[in-house]
This record gives C-alpha cells, structure tokens and sequence, in this order.
C-alpha cells in the first residue's frame, strides 16, 4: 500500500497500544464503575476515615506511653546511687558464659564433622 498510494494512512485505534495503555485504561474503567454503580461508598469512605482516626489515637496512645518508659529507664539508668560498678564476680560470670559459648560451638562443629563423615 505504501508503494501504490505513497503514504500509510492512519487510522483511529482504539484499543491500547501497550501494556501501560491497557493498565489505564482499566483503571478508568474500575474508577467509573466504582463511583457510578456502587451505592454505599460513602459510608465505606466514611467508616474508613473513623477508622483511620481510632488507629491514630491508639498509636498516639501507644507512644506515649513508650516515651514514658523510656524516661523511666533513663533516669534508673543514670541515677548514681542505684548504679552499681562492676565486681570480680561479674567478670568471672563473663568469663563462664564465653567459654560455655565456644565448648557449644565445638560441639556442634564436631558433630558436623562426624555427619559430613558418615555420608
């Protein structure tokens, strides 16, 4: 056609010519048939704005009472008297529960060992 009439014509597509065109035009499609047809939106909207209002105030609520525990700890955490420095015993304590640590690791290393072994 092109070479008989020396041009191509265009013509009015109406369809979409991709995938994002398709993806609008689905939207709109939805968009217009949720506002026109669906007869209790207002009260979705409605019930869903209260909703959102009562989930504020608890998380208000909820932050306010986690900002007070946090003052809380910050002044056990830094009153001196209740502070108490660390002793020997402390260390020894430390101590122990490293060395339990790493008597576990080996453990367990060894026991990977063994199974790689069996196979």
């Amino acid at each position: 056609m092109c070479e008989k009439e020396g041009f191509i014509p265009r013509f009015y597509i109406d369809s979409p010519n991709d995938k994002v065109d398709r993806c609008l035009q689905d939207m709109q499609k939805y968009t217009r048939t949720l506002v026109m047809e669906e007869m209790n939106l207002g009260n979705l909207i409605e019930n869903a704005v209260k909703q959102i209002q009562v989930d504020k105030e608890k998380e208000a609520l909820r932050d306010a009472d986690a900002a007070g525990d946090d003052d809380a700890f910050e002044t056990e955490l830094f009153d001196e008297e209740s502070n108490a420095f660390l002793n020997d015993e402390d260390f020894v304590q430390l101590k122990e529960y490293i060395d339990e640590g790493a008597q576990d690791d080996e453990e367990f290393l060894e026991s990977l060992i063994d199974d790689e072994d069996m196979l």
